[in-house]
């Protein structure tokens, strides 16, 4: 009995000492056996200094600092939209810190015809406020400036109601390098962004196969 005692006391003490704030079960530390092959590939990169350029656009997003948080790290990233703090999941959804509370804005590893709300905690500010995501395809081939990429995520959205002018309304993500493209309404009509560099600390001449 007494060779037992030990090591119980001994895993009970761990445990305890893992609270909320150390371990939480929404991030676990070790990647879930099992899940998509394609997660590996990463559909949005996220590592300070990495930078996407697209045509038409006059801002690139960049990726300019990390901070660590209960969930593992976040990252400020200008230019998305809007500036944004993200961070990734385990399991493909990429998360976004508003005011105090995460939201989802994409989840990566949802089945084809998945969909979701973009919610909006507080005043809807954000094109991407309230705005309803469906995973369109997980096999798109999306030729751009960059390059042509192949087996590529793409997401309808749909803005919130009364903003049906204005908002984006498809996005492609790429394995290895994240928002290849995306299309956005205005009240002009349509344009479309395509990738045009990518690479850490600005555009690489680094192109797809």
């Amino acid at each position: 009995m007494k060779k037992l005692y030990y090591p119980l006391m001994g895993l009970m003490l761990f445990l305890a000492g893992c609270g909320k704030g150390v371990m939480d079960s929404t991030f676990p530390q070790e990647p879930r056996p099992g899940g998509r092959d394609d997660i590996a590939a990463d559909y949005f990169p996220l590592k300070e200094g990495l930078t996407w350029t697209y045509e038409d656009r006059a801002t690139a997003i960049r990726v300019v600092a990390s901070n660590p948080t209960i969930y593992g790290p976040a990252y400020s990233v200008e230019g998305l939209m809007q500036d944004r703090v993200l961070r990734k999941t385990w399991d493909g959804k990429v998360m976004e810190l508003r005011g105090d509370t995460w939201r989802l804005l994409f989840d990566l590893e949802a089945e084809e015809q998945a969909t979701w709300t973009i919610q909006a905690p507080g005043e809807q500010v954000d094109l991407l406020d309230g705005a309803r995501v469906t995973v369109e395809s997980r096999s798109d081939t999306v030729t751009t400036p960059f390059g042509r990429f192949t087996r590529s995520i793409r997401l309808a959205v749909q803005p919130r109601e009364g903003l049906f002018d204005a908002g984006v309304s498809q996005m492609w993500f790429a394995p290895g390098v994240g928002l290849v493209k995306w299309s956005e309404s205005w009240i002009g009509g349509e344009r479309v962004h395509a990738l045009t560099g990518f690479g850490a600390a600005g555009p690489t001449d680094t192109r797809p196969e």
